[in-house]
């Protein structure tokens, strides 16, 4: 116990209860507070400390959170409802945007259907239906920016390959990881229908941005790599299918830490450890590099079967129920050329 402005008491004599504000200085407080997350902030809160501390925190963590989604050009065309001005609230809400997609077309639902922030629904493309002429996909960062309103809502039909970009994205030297849950009556089946994406933006000189996108397919358990001005990619294997099962649920994940390694990761029923893909190496990315954002990918003429797409964590680091892939695990696979 501290006790500010007293001399130390006699030890013989019981010790009074120091008030929670003399336990910690204010100015120490505040600096340790300062590397707090939501939850040890909540809890040094609740255990009394200094309240203009913990308050001065909250604010900060609420201007981050706006900081990430203020850089968010998706977020930047969305109209914006005003936020309460309790911090914590208002810290609630940003946090549940993070963890949001972007609006799916309304073209798109007979196939891709947005049931909530954090869900889509996916279905075969029927019979009937044709496949939109506008390129091999629709959705990804560069693309979904360069459509005015009116375009993206009115958009011909699905296509072959259905980029939807999360809300979450990272800067260099900055981690960031998602979560997403795969439902079907087989996941087995799905097959390659469903990607979980990074995709990386750079500025190149006079031309733009390009952006290089890197999907992992958890059934097959493939990862390839995208432009998407070229037909042609690149394909590995670093992990095998999950081939026929009657698992009814598959967790994926994704990691870019701040050195800029990607990693992917799947979770089957009743598995209680990740499988890893091993780390991509920063260099595997272009250097100019700007930013990267998660993103989903639907190639919905591979879809055999209804499915349901869930996101259910967002962050700067996995969750504690996840152990994060190991450092020294790198990617082993033969890469060959893809045809998208």
């Amino acid at each position: 116990q501290v006790f500010k402005g007293r001399p130390c008491p006699n030890a013989a004599a019981p010790l009074p209860m120091a008030e929670p504000c003399h336990v910690v200085e204010s100015s120490l407080a505040l600096q340790v507070c300062g590397y707090l997350d939501v939850c040890g902030l909540s809890a040094a809160e609740a255990a009394g400390l200094d309240r203009l501390c913990t308050a001065a925190c909250w604010l900060a963590l609420r201007a981050e959170a706006e900081r990430k989604l203020s850089s968010r050009p998706w977020w930047q065309l969305q109209s914006r409802p005003g936020l309460p001005d309790d911090p914590k609230e208002a810290l609630r809400q940003l946090t549940l945007q993070l963890k949001s997609v972007v609006a799916v077309p309304s073209s798109w639902a007979e196939c891709i259907r947005q049931l909530s922030d954090t869900n889509i629904e996916i279905h075969p493309r029927p019979a009937s239906s044709s496949i939109t002429d506008r390129g091999p996909q629709q959705g990804a960062a560069e693309e979904y920016t360069g459509l005015g309103e009116g375009e993206r809502e009115h958009a011909d039909a699905v296509p072959r390959i259905a980029g939807v970009p999360l809300v979450l994205g990272s800067r260099p030297r900055e981690s960031m990881s998602a979560a997403v849950r795969i439902s079907a009556e087989r996941v087995s089946r799905l097959g390659e229908a469903f990607l979980l994406g990074v995709e990386f933006i750079s500025t190149e000189d006079r031309q733009g941005t390009a952006t290089t996108v890197v999907y992992f397919s958890p059934i097959s358990g493939r990862v390839f790599v995208r432009v998407p001005a070229d037909p042609h990619g690149l394909v590995a294997g670093p992990m095998p299918a999950l081939g026929a099962s009657s698992a009814t649920e598959v967790e994926v994940f994704l990691l870019v830490s701040a050195s800029g390694c990607i990693s992917f990761g799947r979770r089957g029923n009743g598995q209680g450890r990740v499988e890893w893909c091993g780390e991509l190496p920063p260099e595997f990315v272009p250097v100019s590099s700007a930013e990267c954002y998660a993103s989903l990918a639907f190639q919905i003429d591979k879809l055999e079967e209804p499915a349901n797409i869930s996101i259910t964590w967002t962050g700067s680091e996995l969750p504690d129920s996840v152990e994060p892939p190991m450092s020294q695990d790198r990617f082993y696979a033969v890469w060959s050329v893809h045809e998208w």
